[in-house]
């Protein structure tokens, strides 16, 4: 939800149109404070590497799965619904088009404007090598990096169950650091091969998070109320306000909100409720397909309509393709990720993952 809000927010934002120029204003006074975190849509990235690594882990936990079974699984359940998007953002700009537009920011049209060849349509469905990922569905970056990780986790899963965690976690960060430091300076893409390394941080904290989640909830339990809503409040702040790094103040700011669902009753009982939980049940689609609902409605609709109203617009829209291709693609792909694990599982063991 936290990207949705960001990606409507940011067309009004960074415009030649003085009549947006309040939204400029507003959301720069926010930026360094807590409430920076309703639309912190790049921290939510994190965040959802991080949930990753700690769903994967608890998914090979139990050490009954083959390598092939595990694969087939991540596959379907990732990439099905992820080419069914692509497809349909790919219809969506045969259908209307993709202009740019006079006075709109540099960030938006750098998403319109172009068309959508059957070379980068298979660089897409592949998700291989370094591409660019903005004419077709902006945020799918993510996902070619998710993928990726996914298919290399039970080398991480390995290295967590090792008992060295220090180590692991050492090893990670400065695999990271290297890696991020040289996407910088090449200047490589956010689907390169560095950025797939520099991304493996968040999977295992997230996998370490999962295998020591009755100590954290321990300890957790034992800070006084009133230390962790401090504590809490300091997370948000380094997720999306003032940051000394931004990649290792969002890994920190992250993780301790992961942490506080896990361990707080109060979190829990909140994540609990019937509205929340259908926004997790469809976050994936609404995560692919949101973009794509907006670019098609602006591409459409602009100049016969006002920004505003293409984002009142946009709002029931994205709701509604988001549960047709939850309903309709992700749930028949988690059924047949599941059907795929059974008739290829086994036992994954640590000498399996070696090998």
């Amino acid at each position: 939800m936290t990207v949705v809000v960001l990606h409507l927010v940011s067309i009004f934002q960074g415009t030649e149109f003085p009549g947006y120029a309040w939204v400029d204003q507003t959301l720069e006074v926010l930026s360094y404070t807590p409430l920076s975190a309703i639309w912190a849509g790049t921290s939510a990235v994190a965040l959802f590497f991080i949930l990753s690594g700690y769903a994967l882990h608890r998914m090979l936990s139990p050490g009954k799965m083959t390598y092939a079974g595990f694969a087939a699984r991540r596959i379907a359940r990732l990439w099905i619904p992820y080419a069914a998007t692509l497809v349909i953002a790919s219809i969506g700009i045969a259908l209307v088009g993709s202009h740019k537009i006079a006075g709109q920011s540099d960030w938006m049209n750098s998403f319109l404007g172009t068309s959508p060849s059957a070379a980068m349509l298979g660089q897409h469905l592949l998700m291989i090598g370094q591409f660019d990922t903005k004419p077709i569905d902006f945020v799918i970056w993510s996902l070619v990096l998710e993928m990726r990780i996914s298919l290399i986790f039970p080398l991480i899963f390995w290295a967590v169950e090792s008992n060295r965690p220090i180590l692991t976690l050492i090893v990670s960060l400065g695999v990271g650091a290297v890696s991020i430091l040289a996407q910088h300076h090449l200047g490589s893409s956010s689907t390169s091969l560095m950025a797939t390394f520099g991304a493996q941080t968040y999977f295992v904290i997230g996998a370490l998070i999962s295998k020591y989640q009755s100590q954290i909830r321990h300890q957790y339990n034992r800070v006084p109320g009133p230390y962790r809503a401090v504590l809490f409040l300091g997370a948000l702040t380094l997720y999306s306000g003032l940051r000394i790094s931004e990649t290792y103040s969002t890994l920190l700011g992250a993780s301790w909100i992961i942490i506080v669902a896990l361990c707080s009753s109060h979190a829990g009982g909140f994540l609990d409720r019937s509205p929340i939980q259908w926004l997790g049940k469809i976050s994936y689609s609404l995560y692919l397909c949101h973009a794509v609902v907006l670019l098609f409605l602006i591409n459409w609709l602009y100049p016969r309509l006002s920004f505003a109203s293409i984002v009142l617009l946009a709002i029931p829209a994205i709701f509604l393709l988001s549960y047709w291709l939850n309903r309709f693609v992700e749930q028949p792909a988690i059924a047949l990720s599941r059907k795929l694990g059974r008739q290829l599982g086994g036992s994954l063991s640590k000498g399996a993952v070696r090998t």
